[in-house]
């Protein structure tokens, strides 16, 4: 049986050969989809510090250009033919 989390969220972080990035999560505080775009965000932010072209993590996008293109145009579409 495994063991309930102490924490609602706990990230473990652990580096050997490669560096290895743990979600561990109370099912009843957290849907699973929230914490695979909680992991992405989180990817995204340590791949823009890599890069580090001169931005700090204050200035670091956390959407991804599809999710960015979600929230700004998709869900924008709200365009509607009225009656005359």
């Amino acid at each position: 049986m495994e063991e309930m989390p102490h924490y609602d969220l706990t990230l473990l972080i652990s580096a050997a050969r490669e560096i290895d990035i743990d979600f561990i999560y109370k099912n009843t505080s957290f849907d699973k989809e929230i914490i695979v775009r909680l992991a992405h965000h989180f990817n995204t932010i340590l791949e823009a510090l890599v890069e580090n072209d001169g931005r700090g993590p204050r200035e670091t996008e956390l959407l991804s250009r599809k999710e960015k293109q979600q929230l700004l145009v998709d869900f924008n579409r709200t365009a509607a033919a009225y009656p005359g």
